[in-house]
């Protein structure tokens, strides 16, 4: 959002960024041109009257402030967030977008959310979803809605962009995500574990926070593999780390569109990814760009890492053909498709 939001305001478009939360939280950076309203909304709701009347609260506050702001089209992000927003822009005029950032299939919200989501996107103009298998999902749930699909871009900063595909690289496996079991680091580390006891330069490294940390960091230790697997938390800009390694895995049980990946691939590194939904099968071609494992196969996560680290000639066949992500999933390439809805959304 925050990518889209500069591109629109690089572009001359009046844009305002809304949050439920606050500022103070604030982890991307936005461009000077946006305006930046944060509601501070999110409050923990112990009872069902207090949800409901922080909901209402919401919602009023949310009304209040579309209107205050007049646009001519609302896009709004993630399942919840996308409810509150319809309902608070009943009898707008604006063009109502909403778009799901995950897989809804696995990605579960209470049984009320649930049914308020059935109930209300109905009435978006537009339902953005970032895989064909969601769109598939939602076509067969949304009957009246319609559904257009719309991935993530990947930006790849200019120094990167030029990297020389003979630099030297750090024997480092790197995966990034938050420390969540979606996520499936556990399986990375059982699977590094398998895989490098005779490869001894080889260390993994995973970056992100959550809180999953405390039972990871015991697996480690259970594996004795303390000096060789680290979790160093969330950092600020992963590329100059990626630009280093040899090796990028992501290990998710599902995803939504899994950034770090096609982040991975415009770095120029090989991947494996779990075939998970939704989303690595629709970016990588197995094989080709990057490797496909089973989702939550040990043994196969561990022979397709241990086959890469033995061969320098495959790690630079895969990340070659992967660095075309660039111009496939480019900045301008998607924004060019949102903009596609905003002008039929403004005419």
């Amino acid at each position: 959002m925050s990518l889209m939001a500069n591109y629109w305001a690089d572009a001359g478009h009046r844009v305002t960024l809304v949050t439920l939360g606050g500022t103070g939280d604030d982890f991307y950076q936005l461009s000077s041109s946006v305006s930046r309203i944060g509601l501070d909304l999110l409050r923990e709701s112990g009872h069902v009257l207090v949800a409901l009347r922080n909901n209402l609260r919401r919602i009023t506050t949310l009304r209040r402030t579309i209107k205050e702001v007049r646009p001519d089209v609302v896009i709004s992000f993630m399942d919840i967030a996308n409810i509150l927003t319809i309902l608070a822009s009943i009898g707008s005029p604006a063009t109502i977008i909403i778009s799901e950032r995950t897989d809804p299939r696995f990605s579960q919200i209470r049984r009320i959310w649930s049914w308020l989501r059935d109930f209300s996107y109905r009435y978006a103009d537009v339902l953005v979803v970032q895989t064909f298998t969601v769109h598939n999902w939602a076509k067969s749930r949304f009957k009246n809605c319609r559904i257009e699909v719309i991935p993530n871009p990947v930006i790849v900063p200019f120094g990167i962009r030029e990297l020389s595909p003979s630099r030297p690289l750090e024997k480092v496996v790197i995966a990034v995500g938050r420390l969540v079991r979606l996520k499936g680091f556990d399986i990375l580390i059982e699977a590094f574990s398998q895989c490098v006891e005779n490869r001894l330069e080889w260390r993994l490294v995973i970056l992100g926070e959550g809180p999953e940390r405390e039972a990871l960091e015991k697996l480690v230790h259970e594996r004795n593999f303390v000096d060789r697997v680290e979790l160093p938390g969330r950092v600020q800009d992963v590329f100059p780390i990626l630009s280093k390694a040899a090796l990028f895995v992501l290990s998710s049980r599902y995803e939504g569109f899994p950034n770090a990946l096609i982040e991975a691939m415009a770095c120029g590194l090989p991947v494996i990814a779990t075939d998970c939904p939704s989303g690595p099968a629709e970016i990588i071609t197995n094989g080709v760009d990057g490797v496909l494992v089973p989702i939550e196969d040990v043994h196969a996560m561990a022979e397709a890492m241990g086959r890469l680290m033995d061969s320098n000639e495959l790690r630079a066949h895969l990340a070659s053909a992967a660095v075309n992500i660039r111009k496939r999933l480019s900045i301008h390439e998607v924004m060019r498709k949102w903009d596609a809805l905003l002008r039929e959304g403004a005419a």
